[in-house]
């Protein structure tokens, strides 16, 4: 058990020396930054409490806008929040921001637990709960969006319904172009119009799916 603990903390020093704060730590070991702290300690409040909230950390080389973010991220996971973090370089452009969105997805966080497939799990758990009818109410405000956020409500509707209806292998089809894995156009814009049209009883047209890419970043179509 020394053994142990003695390597773990060998670890901690070691990162220390190149500059890396150990995540699981990283609050205990941010000194001097008492304004930053209260304003970022606000923000987070505030979004809790449904207001938007947007930082900009600005600063040379050097100065710690990464420790800054990653106390963030750290202090907003402990308040049940799920967190995504990216790192913007050559292989993520913001003129596409359908990989962007992808990337966002893969990195989520949740609060309890470190898996793959978190936005699974975060949309399952919404989707049966009271925000049900709220999240599809949003889906349904497509006026002024943009094409990216269009195919996504069209796909987190039509996810719904096939979820629902236990229509498990068009769910997961879904599931994997809302991921940004390969798919089969044709029969994502057949699954989207197919249910769409078969939810929404009302109206007898056909829904108009935007030109869908594969979104994973290295796979261009």
């Amino acid at each position: 058990m020394i053994m142990a603990n003695s390597f773990y903390y060998e670890n901690i020093i070691n990162s220390l020396r190149f500059g890396i704060v150990p995540s699981k730590h990283i609050e205990k070991l941010t000194v001097g930054r008492d304004e930053i702290i209260r304003q970022i300690k606000t923000g987070i409040e505030q979004t809790a409490s449904g207001r938007k909230e947007c930082m900009i950390f600005e600063g040379a080389f050097g100065t710690g806008k990464s420790h800054t973010i990653n106390y963030t991220k750290s202090l907003a996971i402990s308040k049940n929040f799920v967190v995504s973090s990216i790192s913007a370089d050559q292989t993520i452009l913001f003129n596409k921001m359908d990989r962007v969105l992808n990337v966002i997805i893969d990195s989520m966080e949740f609060p309890d637990i470190k898996s793959v497939n978190v936005f699974d799990r975060l949309l399952h758990e919404l989707l049966n709960s009271s925000k049900r009818e709220q999240i599809i109410d949003w889906c349904d405000n497509i006026c002024l969006a943009s094409e990216t956020e269009v195919k996504f409500k069209l796909g987190i509707k039509t996810y719904a319904v096939t979820s629902k209806g236990m229509h498990l292998d068009a769910s997961e089809d879904i599931l994997r172009w809302l991921r940004g894995e390969k798919v089969d156009e044709k029969r994502i814009k057949q699954l989207i119009n197919t249910f769409l049209k078969s939810f929404n009883s009302g109206s007898s047209s056909a829904f108009a799916v935007p030109s869908i890419t594969n979104r994973r970043i290295g796979k261009p179509v």
